[in-house]
């Protein structure tokens, strides 16, 4: 359906030509988002998912959950990341500190195209403010071209 652009959110390529995007079909939730390095021709492909800035002081045990879904993942990756010191510009992201969000995120190993919940995670630890990340890792070789999709992302208190 076309290129995910949604104010505050950051869809940045890295690395390769590969950009999320916003896709609907029978086995989403709705409308969803993808990634995947399939057919591009791409040697690498390093993609970039960062929400905006979630203020934290105002809410009561904040927590996120999400949910991911695969399609021939193959050994392409996804990741979730935090960072309380991004500060939001893109030729920053790299000296950021990422940290890895212990979430549950759909592998190859489990079915296609069925979304998995990540978990009710804590974000009680990452200070008074983050950004959230989801970063893909692929290229255009078969055996590192699979998708990825998210869905039913939100932050709420617990």
């Amino acid at each position: 359906m076309g290129l995910f652009e949604k104010e505050g959110w950051t869809n940045y390529a890295e690395a390769g030509s590969r950009f999320w995007e916003v896709y609907e079909d029978e086995n989403s939730l709705g409308q969803s988002l993808e990634i995947g390095s399939f057919r591009s021709g791409d040697a690498a492909s390093i993609s970039w998912l960062i929400s905006p800035k979630i203020d934290l002081q105002s809410l009561n045990n904040p927590r996120v959950a999400f949910r991911t879904s695969t399609s021939f993942a193959d050994d392409s990756s996804l990741e979730a990341l935090v960072s309380s010191d991004w500060d939001g510009q893109i030729q920053t992201i790299k000296s950021a500190t990422w940290l890895p969000l212990l979430a549950r995120i759909a592998t190859k190993d489990d079915d296609a195209q069925i979304f998995v919940d990540s978990g009710d995670l804590n974000l009680n630890f990452y200070g008074n403010a983050l950004y959230l990340a989801f970063k893909y890792v692929g290229s255009g070789k078969t055996a590192q071209d699979g998708t990825f999709e998210l869905d039913d992302f939100r932050t709420f208190e617990k």
